[in-house]
């Protein structure tokens, strides 16, 4: 019996997607796998029968990524599973902007005790004047799951679309409609957008990714919108570019004191992927990926550790090994596992980190030293 422990609140199908091989614990000293949201346990000391940490959506800045690696942790987040969700705040989003509709809202709530309301509302009205997306040019830094959804999705609203992604896979391109322009790099994308969007991991790597320089790229009154995290955007040069009217409104889901109440910002409160069906599609995801990583030695969607793919155990053994400065995890595995008839194998190497699955239908009594190994696990179907 495999143990789960569970932080925040996880929704009912993904907890009830998990076999009667599981239960859960409270002790997470005792748990195989760790299941969670936006929990911070960068701090939490973890024991050896930890194998995996799912995270039940996309963004991993709360898990120390690293250490678990270190430690022969792998973690999983779930990418994809909210990409709706987001998709259509960001819809929401550009059209809030566009139409003034926070403080239009606003303005007319305040004249609800208003004895002439029909004659001043039409005296009004006419501050809150917008303007149409259609014709429009967004602009798309990162297009991932989410960017990519959204590009397709306000092409089909009558906007232009130029995006940029360092990492654009050629499988998002195939999926992206044909008139989606790739721009070579941020600062094209911000000279020729009226709206930009971004989705980008939040990381070392991408904080203050859009700062003075790129802001000072953008088009005069143009719109900034970020539903990566807050440090993604330097919310200094922000204000000051809302403060001096280069840009006319900043919209994020992520409420920070520096940009909270300013006049030129639209926050919503990290609604993401606060919906119903986002929630439990990453639950889903996130149960599926701990099973199959305890279960079968199946990496997908790692964070921390290459993938790594068989399919279903059927009658065989597996041989799961994580490595550490090895350059060639695959081959380096398989010249130490001389005494092991392999059948399949599968993985490779991320950053320092390597992970290699060996199946093998075949008895062997020991698994040889293996050089630079951070863990070495042996799964035996259990099935049989």
């Amino acid at each position: 019996m495999y143990k789960i422990a569970k932080m925040n609140k996880i929704a009912p199908a993904g907890l009830n997607h998990f076999t009667d091989n599981y239960e859960f614990t409270e002790d997470l000293s005792e748990a195989t796998g760790l299941i969670l949201r936006s929990q911070k346990i960068n701090d939490v000391q973890f024991s050896d029968s930890l194998l995996a940490i799912a995270r039940a959506g996309t963004g991993v800045n709360n898990i120390p990524l690293v250490r678990c690696a270190d430690e022969g942790i792998c973690v999983f987040n779930t990418p994809g599973g909210n990409s709706n969700s987001v998709k259509e705040l960001v819809l929401a989003g550009i059209l809030m902007a566009a139409r003034k509709l926070p403080s239009a809202i606003k303005w007319t709530l305040d004249l609800k005790d208003d004895p002439d309301l029909a004659v001043d509302v039409e005296k009004g009205k006419s501050k809150f004047k917008g303007s149409e997306i259609a014709g429009k040019t967004l602009g798309v830094i990162g297009l991932g799951a989410v960017g990519a959804r959204i590009s397709n999705a306000v092409t089909a609203l009558g906007m232009d679309v130029i995006g940029y992604d360092k990492f654009l896979s050629a499988r998002t391109a195939l999926h992206l409609d044909p008139t989606i322009r790739i721009a070579p790099d941020i600062k094209t994308v911000m000279r020729h957008a009226d709206y930009v969007t971004i989705h980008v991991p939040g990381n070392e790597s991408t904080r203050s990714l859009i700062g003075e320089n790129e802001i000072a790229a953008m088009k005069s009154g143009a719109v900034l919108m970020n539903y990566s995290r807050a440090f993604v955007c330097d919310e200094a040069a922000v204000i000051r570019a809302l403060d001096e009217k280069r840009i006319s409104r900043y919209v994020t889901d992520f409420a920070t004191a520096e940009t909270l109440g300013h006049p030129g910002v639209i926050t919503t409160p990290h609604l993401g992927a606060s919906t119903k069906e986002a929630e439990d599609n990453c639950a889903l995801m996130a149960a599926d990926e701990l099973m199959d990583f305890i279960e079968n030695g199946n990496a997908v969607h790692a964070v921390n550790f290459p993938d790594a793919n068989l399919g279903p155990m059927s009658g065989d053994i597996r041989i799961a090994v994580m490595t550490k400065g090895i350059k060639t995890p695959v081959d380096t595995v398989i010249r130490a596992l001389t005494n092991i008839e392999i059948d399949a194998v599968a993985g490779g190497l991320k950053g320092e980190y390597g992970y290699v699955l060996i199946s093998t239908k075949a008895a062997f009594d020991y698994i040889p030293k293996i050089p630079g190994c951070i863990r070495v696990r042996v799964i035996a179907d259990m099935d049989d």
